[in-house]
């Protein structure tokens, strides 16, 4: 803050020397990490990058899918209209389907099917990647503590 005061003064007209303020030791910090916050560094990293449930991210998208292809075929089987057409469409993918009570079922069946497979997918992806992370910024750090010490020598 005095510099930035000291700087207006000097727009003013003042004539401060900048350079030699708060050059002092005390207001240089240098971030290093001792034995025991190094520990605790390794204890929190995973913890920050933990793993996904793949069987529960499986089973949640799964069940959202089928839900909404259920209650959407329900609900436009009793409405009715032009969207029923639309929804139809979808017997090209699910085999089987209709816009019937039998055919909400097997939109359920499909839909949570597909939406398993995705979830798991996801999840099992999102997994790899942070592993891979985590390696990385490892390994790049073995590499620079060794290049620390080769350079020591």
């Amino acid at each position: 803050m005095l510099t930035g005061m000291l700087a207006a003064e000097n727009i003013l007209g003042a004539n401060h020397d900048l350079g030699i303020i708060n050059v002092e030791q005390e207001y240089h910090e240098e971030m290093t990490l001792e034995a025991g916050e190094e520990a605790v560094f390794d204890k929190l990293l995973p913890g920050m990058f933990s793993r996904m449930d793949q069987l529960g991210m499986a089973i949640a998208v799964g069940s959202v899918c089928g839900a909404m292809i259920f209650l959407a075929t329900l609900w436009l089987m009793i409405q009715g209209g032009v969207a029923k057409h639309y929804l139809q469409l979808l017997n090209q993918y699910f085999f089987g389907y209709g816009v019937t009570l039998k055919g909400a079922f097997i939109g359920l069946a499909y839909g949570f099917s597909w939406g398993f497979l995705f979830g798991w997918l996801f999840a099992y992806l999102r997994n790899f990647l942070m592993a891979y992370y985590i390696y990385r910024i490892k390994r790049e750090a073995e590499m620079l503590t060794f290049r620390d010490l080769l350079d020591h020598f």
